[in-house]
């Protein structure tokens, strides 16, 4: 944990539930449904920490949701409660479209260096208007060669990132 604290980490979360809610009136199911006001999300890529809350206005689950595009939000969920959460969220939808998202592979880059890093790898993300650009599809093939040409970064084997771009070609 020293390395992440000083340096950077890269973990693999892929076990968090991605869920994705977009259609006509997806912006007002959302106000509807979390405790925080996703108007908040002004600009795509935006992202907001907020609670789903039952119709007591209990706390059902803590997200974070993510603006794509006007009515198109990628909410991430708690791996354990996942399935609730898509239930409870089902039942309250109407029109809204929400599509589990079991096809998506999260990755969190944390610590004090990890904004620098991210850069260097993926300097394409660093305008900060679209910094949540990551939004959008970012193949392996992108990334790995952006790390090839750059060195190793994160640890990575030159060698095992070569063999990988070649199997996503």
């Amino acid at each position: 944990h020293h390395a992440v604290r000083r340096d950077a980490g890269l973990f693999d979360v892929s076990h968090m539930r991605v869920i994705d809610v977009a259609g006509a009136g997806t912006r007002d199911f959302l106000r509807g449904l979390l405790a925080n006001d996703v108007a908040k999300l002004n600009h795509d890529g935006a992202a907001l920490y907020s609670c789903m809350l039952r119709e007591d206005g209990g706390i059902l689950d803590d997200l974070i949701v993510y603006r794509v595009t006007g009515e198109h939000y990628r909410l991430v969920v708690n791996a354990g409660t996942a399935q609730q959460d898509l239930a409870w969220m089902r039942g309250r939808c109407g029109p809204v479209g929400i599509v589990d998202r079991d096809d998506l592979a999260i990755l969190a880059l944390q610590g004090p260096q990890a904004r620098s890093k991210c850069w260097r790898a993926l300097p394409q993300l660093r305008d900060a208007r679209c910094f949540a650009g990551w939004l959008r599809r970012i193949t392996a093939r992108m990334a790995i060669n952006r790390l090839t040409r750059r060195g190793p970064l994160f640890g990575a084997d030159p060698e095992l990132l070569e063999a990988v771009e070649a199997k996503t070609r």
